[in-house]
C-alpha cells in the first residue's frame, strides 16, 4: 500500500497497550479518550504530542502513580516536512 504524504502531515505508529489500557475498574477501553486527544492535540509538537499522549493514558488507567503500565507501549511520532 503506498499513502502520498504532504508537509504538515503526521504519522502516529503505536502498539496496542495505548488503546487497550483500561482504568483500574477494567470496564473502559482507551480508544475513546485517545480518540479525542488525537482529534485536539495534532496541533503541537511530536515531542509534546508524544509525551502528553503516554500522560494522558497514564491518567486515563490509574497508572500516574509507582505502578507498572499492564500492557508495553510504544509509540512513534512522525512529522513530514
Amino acid at each position: 500500500m503506498e499513502i502520498r504524504v504532504c508537509p504538515g502531515d503526521r504519522c502516529l505508529l503505536y502498539t496496542d497497550g495505548i488503546l487497550e489500557a483500561r482504568t483500574p475498574l477494567k470496564n473502559n477501553s482507551a480508544s475513546r479518550v485517545a480518540k479525542q486527544f488525537l482529534e485536539t492535540q495534532r496541533d503541537i509538537s511530536c515531542q509534546r504530542f508524544a509525551n502528553t499522549l503516554l500522560d494522558s493514558v497514564a491518567v486515563f488507567s490509574g497508572y500516574n502513580s509507582a505502578r507498572a503500565q499492564e500492557d508495553d507501549i510504544t509509540l512513534i511520532v512522525l512529522d513530514f516536512q
